[in-house]
């Protein structure tokens, strides 16, 4: 009865149930898979686009930068430049006897008629002088302003302008043929720059008015408020870079006596030392360099002969190890043997190659401290 008491487990598998709970399982792996793929090229990208607006916000701004110097550096020269035009256009008005606003318009017509501003001034200069000398009775140059019919006194006996006297000169001008005799009438009264005038002459006063009128349409007229307030801020600069000058002097000042003290022990010490034991102490100091140079290439030169003799008493136990072998086993340890020397010659022969390049850059080294 006892063997009939049994107990019996029965496990049934279900071979395609599992089968599909596992090829469920593989694809919800494959699906974290490429999410987690997708996921990662999606930050790459992004990364990667971050970098790129970054590169690009960095390149933006300096160029913006860049721009912005070069702006502001040719708004510096164009302003500063205008002003130091507009302070040399009235100091050269003040030297001619001229307004500076007067000058300016003669400028603007000088410039159009080919005539550099030099060359200008030079010959209102001349003209000046010449008017003032037949003011003064001299016959030859009242001679040259009737030969024109041009006056150069004011009913009231003082002398006229110079820019109005230019201005008659210029309709007589006008009216004359090009020849010899113009050409000499404006070396007479203009001196040799007058020939160049001839250009600006011919234009006839009504055409040199015209053009003053033209160069205050396009703003090249400055009037005396703006040259004195250009000279006013130039003569500043000119003041500051004193002050920067006298900021050096009373440096230099305190610092001297100091200077000098130091330059006056200098000199006393040269004075006091025996040069010929001075220049034997320098060639003995070199002696000396020269000899720790040696030495310390000579005992580099040993060290180096020290690994050759070990290198070659390598070679020499690797030999005698091959030939043991061979004695022991002439055909089964001999190709243990030859390996064996040959790796170890191998070896050496590197060693040998590396210390023979080493000893040729210390023979020249020594060469160097032998010379």
């Amino acid at each position: 009865m006892a063997a009939d008491n049994k107990l019996e487990l029965v496990i049934q598998v279900d071979a395609a149930g599992a089968n599909a709970s596992i090829k469920s399982v593989n694809t919800s792996l494959s699906g974290l898979e490429r999410t987690a793929v997708s996921s990662a090229k999606g930050a790459s990208k992004g990364i990667d686009g971050m970098t790129l607006s970054m590169t690009k916000a960095v390149v933006a701004g300096n160029a913006i930068y860049d721009v912005a110097k070069r702006a502001f550096t040719a708004l510096k020269n164009f302003t500063l430049g205008a002003i130091q035009t507009q302070d040399e256009m009235g100091k050269t008005a003040q030297k001619l006897g001229l307004t500076v606003k007067e000058f300016s318009e003669l400028r603007h017509i000088a410039e159009l008629s080919g005539i550099e501003v030099v060359q200008l001034g030079t010959v209102i200069g001349i003209l000046s002088k010449n008017m003032l000398a037949a003011a003064q009775g001299s016959k030859e140059q009242r001679e040259k302003f009737a030969a024109l019919g041009v006056e150069f006194k004011n009913q009231d006996g003082t002398l006229r302008s110079a820019n109005a006297v230019l201005e008659d000169i210029a309709d007589r001008f006008q009216q004359m043929p090009d020849s010899a005799t113009k050409t000499a009438l404006s070396l007479a009264l203009l001196g040799r720059s007058g020939k160049e005038m001839i250009p600006f002459l011919n234009q006839g006063g009504a055409g040199l008015r015209a053009m003053r009128e033209e160069a205050g349409e396009l703003g090249r007229v400055i009037d005396e408020k703006t040259f004195r307030a250009a000279e006013h801020f130039r003569d500043n600069l000119t003041r500051l870079r004193g002050a920067v000058e006298g900021l050096a002097f009373k440096v230099a000042e305190e610092l001297l006596p100091s200077l000098i003290r130091f330059t006056d022990r200098m000199v006393q010490w040269v004075k006091d030392v025996d040069m010929q034991k001075l220049a034997a102490q320098i060639r003995d100091v070199a002696e000396w360099l020269k000899n720790l140079g040696l030495w310390i290439a000579s005992y580099y030169v040993v060290a180096r002969l020290i690994e050759v003799a070990n290198a070659i008493r390598s070679v020499a136990l690797a030999t005698g190890a091959m030939n043991l072998a061979l004695l022991a086993n002439p055909w089964g340890l001999a190709a243990a043997g030859v390996a064996t020397f040959g790796i170890v010659l191998w070896n050496e022969k590197k060693k040998l190659d590396q210390m023979n390049d080493a000893l040729t850059e210390t023979n020249k080294q020594a060469a160097i401290f032998a010379a």
